[in-house]
């Protein structure tokens, strides 16, 4: 009987230390056989949103995306640093590490580490992502921590953002009018400058003329009064 007991007090002990372990909920936690088999990979449209859970415990966990590319190695996204939650709703991204070629599905997967020490505690199945439709675009930003064939990341970081099309739209404005705006600035045009130059000329010209025509008309007056006799004829 006493053994029975211990027997299933060792039991409780262990199925509650794996349940505490660090696992994916959804997607599903790593399986070797399924993922080295993509006919098993779940297929996302590009911009659906996916709702990461796992369990884990860990007082805070650090989630990153990743993408396998061609060559096998693994580009690895921060998504979510020191968190205390137990899930996270992100919209699917084509091709972050725009490694497609001719709008062939990508394959990713999600990473779950100790913020602290930066140990792998989880890994989740990988899944495919579509390529958009031409008409729509998808755009997120992620912070790249690099690429690497083993199964953590690197510690560079950099900021990315990636787009499923890139459209450059022709200015709608002609080069003839952005020539004339460009060329016109503050100030008076030469035609303008000419007009004032011509008044202020013609307006020096008649105030010399009236000036002149006073001292003639003073000139006159006094050669006048010299003319004129001291005495009237008749007076003594």
């Amino acid at each position: 009987m006493c053994r029975l007991l211990s027997f299933g007090l060792a039991f409780s002990i262990l199925v509650a230390f794996v349940h505490c372990e660090t696992e994916f909920i959804r997607p599903a936690g790593w399986d070797d056989e399924i993922d080295n088999d993509v006919s098993y990979f779940i297929r996302h449209a590009a911009g659906s949103k996916m709702v990461i859970k796992w369990e884990t415990d860990q007082d805070e966990i650090t989630l990153y995306l990743t993408q396998k590319l061609s060559s096998g190695i693994l580009e690895w996204y921060l998504m979510i640093e020191d968190t205390t939650q137990n899930q996270y709703g992100w919209p699917t991204v084509y091709d972050p590490a725009s490694n497609a070629t001719d709008n062939e599905d990508v394959i990713c997967g999600f990473a779950l580490y100790e913020p602290v020490d930066g140990d792998l505690l989880a890994q989740s199945r990988f899944f495919n992502i579509s390529a958009p439709e031409s008409d729509s675009t998808t755009t997120s930003s992620v912070s790249t921590i690099g690429s690497t064939s083993a199964t953590a990341p690197i510690s560079s970081s950099t900021t990315v953002t990636t787009s499923s099309m890139d459209t450059e739209i022709a200015p709608t404005e002609s080069s003839t009018s952005q020539d004339t705006s460009s060329d016109s600035g503050p100030g008076l045009s030469g035609g303008a400058t000419a007009g004032i130059g011509a008044g202020a000329t013609l307006g020096g010209l008649l105030v010399l003329g009236g000036v002149g025509f006073l001292l003639w008309k003073r000139h006159r007056r006094r050669s006048k009064d010299s003319d004129m006799p001291a005495e009237l004829p008749g007076q003594v």
